[in-house]
């Protein structure tokens, strides 16, 4: 268990640096990076989802429909504030980029202690 523990705090520390310099170059430009509202939207979908997932009792839909709501609610968003939306610096794509291998690197790790849990409990 505590090896997802120290994934979850690796996250979070990945997480923070990524908000941090969203943050920064909105107080310079006024503007969101593009994707803002996408995120936005699926963060508004996957609740939504879920809660159909648990109302006809298929947990395994339920997420799925939620972020395919939440893409059009996102995409819709991002159409109407397009006007509040900048290109991605070099510095956030960048970041993004090694946000994507840290991120992929430990869900392999989670999966693998997961297993590994898996099997010393039978």
């Amino acid at each position: 268990m505590f090896i997802f523990a120290i994934i979850a705090i690796i996250l979070l520390i990945v997480m923070r640096s990524v908000f941090k310099l969203h943050r920064e170059e909105f107080k310079k430009t006024g503007k969101h990076p593009k994707g803002h509202f996408m995120g936005q939207g699926i963060a508004i979908g996957l609740p939504i989802g879920v809660a159909v997932g648990v109302a006809t009792g298929n947990m395994g839909v339920g997420p799925a429909i939620g972020i395919a709501i939440g893409v059009a609610i996102g995409a819709g968003m991002e159409k109407k504030n397009q006007d509040k939306i900048r290109p991605l610096t070099e510095k956030e794509i960048e970041l993004k980029k090694k946000s994507a291998i840290i991120s992929s690197v430990l869900l392999i790790v989670g999966i693998g202690a997961l297993i590994v849990v898996f099997l010393v409990a039978k």
